[in-house]
């Protein structure tokens, strides 16, 4: 199975939370999984954001990185180019999604290889997902 894991998934391996179950039950299950380029510093600053609210200590935040640089390495990471970033324009106005969403969106639907799964939690994103004909998941119902 071909998935693509957005960044609000993918938090949920570096951070125990609800939802983190279900992200590692699927990481286990995919074989290709692909993220956009800006997913890793949305991870980076999602980690340093956790840190400053006082979530992470100073040892889990060295931990997170250095898993953050395990599993990206696990990833395709696709290209943010400039067709990528005017379809994020597009589906941005079709679907009201922010700017990031509307480029982990089209990173997602340039990638599509038979069942593409969409592993994310942003319920406009996931909504926006279902509707271009991904799979998403995981089922939050």
């Amino acid at each position: 199975m071909t998935a693509y894991v957005d960044a609000s998934a993918f938090v949920k391996l570096l951070v125990p939370e609800d939802g983190t179950d279900a992200v590692d039950n699927l990481w286990d299950r995919v074989g290709d999984r692909y993220a956009s380029l800006i997913g890793y510093a949305e991870l980076r600053s999602a980690m340093a954001s956790a840190a400053r609210s006082r979530r992470l200590d100073g040892l889990a935040l060295v931990a997170a990185r250095a898993l953050i640089d395990k599993l990206w390495a696990s990833i395709v990471a696709v290209d943010v180019d400039e067709p990528l970033v005017r379809d994020a324009g597009e589906l941005s106005d079709r679907h009201g999604l922010r700017a990031s969403d509307a480029i982990h969106l089209a990173s997602a639907l340039r990638i599509v290889e038979g069942a593409t799964t969409f592993i994310a939690f942003d319920a406009q994103l996931r909504d926006a997902a279902a509707a271009e004909g991904l799979i998403v998941l995981p089922d939050l119902a």
